[in-house]
């Protein structure tokens, strides 16, 4: 993203590195689950679908709504699926207009922001981002390491974080993509294998890890 709005940076070799992001990991080892079944009255059998950001253009929740519509329509669902989402502000009351007039209130459930996030990850079937673009960002760090499954876009940004991880990745501005993979992990679960990964996200995204790599490089060009 850098390069593409400075190509110049591109062609002087050597003097572009890039250095992930990270997260940590420690607060997301032991968090018991929030019981969102529990919270909002709702049948065992709902299938939970995250989603945490702000309510922005870039962050896609309008595709979110366009997949909802779909699996709504959808009569072979094994279960009825709600999304619960966290955060405010912004577009907050153009999104809630446009789920109004799609009859789709039943399915959007929504909460303040919290600083718990851990435990309302755990507490989703799956995590959300159908993002248009992002920098490098923390919640999909955060759900791989709470042993959450993810589905995201392959948005610049999202896509190096996802990239060889069990989180499956659809076009961004799809929302029938987003509804196939959302379908197909109601009926196939991947929990399992997201939790079979956090061990490998966490020593991925570590920020112990990440900082020991930029200190070497400010070493690296002192000792220039």
């Amino acid at each position: 993203n850098l390069i593409g709005f400075f190509p110049r940076l591109g062609r002087a070799d050597g003097k572009c590195k890039a250095i992930q992001n990270g997260i940590i990991v420690g607060e997301f080892n032991g968090t018991e689950a929030r019981d969102f079944h529990r919270e909002l009255d709702l049948p065992r059998d709902v299938f939970i679908i995250g989603f945490m950001g702000r309510f922005m253009p870039q962050k896609g929740f309008i595709h979110l709504i366009e997949a909802m519509e779909m699996l709504r329509d959808d009569k072979g669902l094994p279960a009825k699926p709600v999304v619960i989402a966290f955060g405010s502000g912004d577009f907050i009351r153009e999104d809630k207009k446009k789920i109004i007039r799609r009859g789709l209130e039943g399915h959007f459930y929504y909460f303040p922001f919290t600083t718990q996030v851990a435990a309302a990850l755990k507490g989703f079937d799956v995590l959300a981002m159908p993002s248009m673009w992002e920098a490098c960002p923390l919640l999909p760090m955060e759900a791989m390491v709470a042993g959450v499954p993810v589905i995201g876009t392959s948005c610049i940004g999202l896509r190096e974080v996802l990239k060889d991880t069990p989180s499956i990745m659809v076009k961004p501005g799809d929302g029938r993509a987003l509804a196939l993979a959302l379908r197909n992990e109601m009926e196939r679960p991947s929990r399992r294998i997201a939790e079979a990964f956090s061990a490998e996200a966490a020593r991925r995204f570590d920020v112990k890890r990440q900082a020991k790599e930029l200190q070497a490089t400010m070493e690296q060009m002192l000792s220039r």
